[in-house]
């Protein structure tokens, strides 16, 4: 695409057709907020690394309706919700424009995308929606942000049992943990069992979604039953080893 009109003109035939596809009905005003953010997105790419994919119907197949699809998790009215590791905004983004009753906070480490959300969020007037820059491992010690949330997703965080130890520990006891992962899954869960175990999680169920493109991924649900011990999450520097375990 050569401009952002370029892009624009083309990706909301895309959204509209992933969004077909989910079996998502939104209204035009919400589609219209979806394309406005896209169009920011890949905008603000130029300037900084929020996403290798560029395409219109990339972005619409891959980011939103990949994103939309947490709405088949059908997440309790006024939820707190923590998208741990954004990036360029999704999915928090995407489901705090469809879903004005949830408190949606963008975890990302990284300043500069963290100041573009907010910058987007402010323009696109999103008052449920802002982001903080930080390491899950360090905010999930600090009270503010420790058991807080009912509802923490995340994707592309690398392993399960990395993921797990990263993420639990932001969800209140009784919410979710919701984990979006590709093929990979089935070889991840049993070694991540007893992390998410010790995270004070049990697997509650996995949901099967397939998007267009013969793309297709899972949502790991994991309930959160018992408090997550103090000393968890670990350090970075050792949970880094777990990774390459």
């Amino acid at each position: 695409m050569d401009t952002s009109q370029d892009f624009a003109a083309a990706f909301g035939p895309e959204l509209r057709g992933a969004l077909d596809a989910l079996g998502l009905e939104l209204v035009p005003e919400t589609v219209e907020f979806l394309e406005r953010f896209a169009v920011m997105v890949l905008d603000a790419n130029a300037r900084m690394n929020l996403t290798s994919v560029t395409d219109p119907r990339g972005v619409a197949v891959k980011h939103f309706a990949d994103s939309l699809s947490l709405l088949r998790l059908a997440f309790p009215e006024g939820a707190s919700v923590v998208d741990v590791g954004t990036g360029g905004g999704f999915p928090g983004v995407p489901l705090a424009i469809v879903r004005p009753d949830l408190e949606v906070v963008l975890l990302d480490a990284t300043q500069k995308k963290t100041r573009f959300l907010n910058d987007a969020c402010r323009e696109l007037g999103l008052e449920n929606c802002k982001a903080v820059t930080g390491r899950a491992e360090t905010l999930a010690h600090e009270p503010a942000f420790r058991e807080s949330f009912d509802v923490a997703v995340w994707r592309g965080l690398g392993d399960l049992r990395v993921s797990a130890e990263l993420c639990l520990g932001l969800v209140k006891v009784g919410g979710l943990g919701v984990a979006m992962k590709g093929p990979r899954l089935d070889e991840e869960l049993p070694p991540a069992r007893p992390v998410i175990g010790q995270m004070g999680a049990r697997v509650e169920r996995t949901v099967e979604v397939h998007l267009p493109d013969d793309l297709h991924h899972r949502l790991l649900v994991m309930r959160k039953h018992a408090p997550t011990p103090h000393y968890l999450p670990r350090p970075w520097s050792k949970i880094r080893r777990t990774a390459k375990a």
